[in-house]
């Protein structure tokens, strides 16, 4: 779903149950993972990774798209352990690598969790980093 004046520059990759806001902008080669959300206004120079929400001039991560993952029919369970992987990976300590590496040990083979750890790890532009003290992270 793109609102108003919502911008793609060239070879854009949007994934299913994408949102995008009124006024944000995505630069070339950019990819959005599915049930991605950004936010009105957003700014985005980097990979966005799925079920996650963006938002900000130099966009970063504040959450994640709870609403869509709702709709589209998580469990409960299942939006629990994907918080849990979104925190191993874009709140943790030590390199990516690494964050990368123990959340694919915790998630097992779930295929919805190993989404968000193989588009991220793929990433050829970098994903976007997580907003420090963003409230969607609890």
């Amino acid at each position: 779903m793109f609102a108003n004046s919502a911008g793609l520059a060239g070879h854009v990759t949007v994934g299913d149950g994408v949102i995008i806001g009124g006024l944000a902008g995505v630069h070339q080669f950019v990819r959005i993972g599915d049930l991605a959300m950004l936010a009105a206004g957003a700014m985005v120079g980097r990979d966005v990774p799925p079920y996650c929400v963006a938002q900000g001039d130099h966009a970063a991560l504040v959450g994640l798209n709870l609403v869509g993952l709702q709709r589209r029919g998580w469990s409960g369970d299942e939006i629990m352990r994907l918080r849990r992987i979104y925190k191993v990976i874009f709140r943790g300590q030590g390199r990516f690598q690494d964050r990368l590496a123990e959340a694919r040990r915790l998630c097992g083979d779930e295929p919805k969790l190993l989404k968000l750890i193989d588009f991220s790890a793929r990433s050829a532009r970098g994903v976007l980093r997580a907003k420090k003290g963003a409230a969607g992270d609890e």
